[in-house]
């Protein structure tokens, strides 16, 4: 148990029994610290009264009455320490590039001011409960971890759906760009992808298959042939 600092008793002017029954807050807590008793003044543009305190830990201190009374002093000084070492014990990696996309995406999805929430929380788009509050980002980090570099960035698997586990994943700007709301997407044997994807899979230029569903074709239709067809009556043409 710490002993208070007396040598601050040297400087101060003793009360009378007058100054303690105007001014005495004895008896009355504040945060941490129970008032004991007026241990003096000291002579300013006001005159400051100093009182012993015990802190809930047992520490005794002598503290100036405005600090205690308005709370800038809650205690010994063992709750500092303690939020110290709460901020030891987190994460530490605020700043830093994985923190910054986890606040990006909060801020998107539920900061009204934000430029990009219509998009997003305009639009009803969502985070888990589990990436939210004050665990929030060390579930994120456990869940996806690092992007492989600096070229991934964090992308919905349904565009539609909301940010958690099981809907996202690290993804380089070209699989970011081909799953925007702005592409068409394209089913045919039971599979579905962009136009660029149907592209390198079937071999048609990308502006071949988008003219061709601007004609009306259907989605088999535009990416079943790798010549120019023209439906004549029932029947496919190969056009020169």
């Amino acid at each position: 148990m710490r002993e208070p600092d007396y040598s601050i008793l040297s400087k101060l002017t003793q009360p009378t029994s007058k100054n303690v029954k105007r001014v005495s807050v004895a008896g009355q807590r504040f945060h941490r610290l129970t008032v004991y008793g007026l241990m003096g003044f000291i002579k300013t543009r006001q005159r400051i009264s100093y009182w012993l305190c015990r802190c809930d830990c047992g520490n005794w201190s002598i503290v100036a009455r405005p600090k205690f009374q308005r709370g800038y002093t809650k205690s010994c000084g063992c709750y500092i320490n303690e939020i110290r070492g709460v901020k030891q014990r987190t994460h530490r990696m605020t700043g830093t590039r994985i923190w910054r996309i986890w606040v990006g995406v909060t801020s998107r999805c539920y900061d009204t001011n934000c430029e990009s929430y219509p998009g997003y929380g305009g639009r009803g788009i969502t985070i888990a409960d589990r990436w939210r509050g004050y665990e929030g980002f060390s579930n994120f980090f456990k869940d996806m971890g690092h992007p492989p570099s600096d070229d991934y960035s964090l992308d919905r698997i349904d565009n539609d759906g909301p940010y958690s586990p099981e809907n996202c994943k690290w993804s380089d700007k070209y699989e970011q760009a081909r799953n925007t709301r702005r592409n068409r997407f394209l089913t045919a044997n039971n599979q579905t992808y962009c136009i660029a994807q149907w592209s390198e899979i079937t071999g048609l230029k990308q502006g071949l298959i988008a003219a061709r569903l601007r004609r009306g074709w259907s989605d088999e239709e535009a990416l079943a042939f790798k010549k120019r067809y023209r439906l004549r009556g029932s029947s496919w043409f190969p056009v020169n």
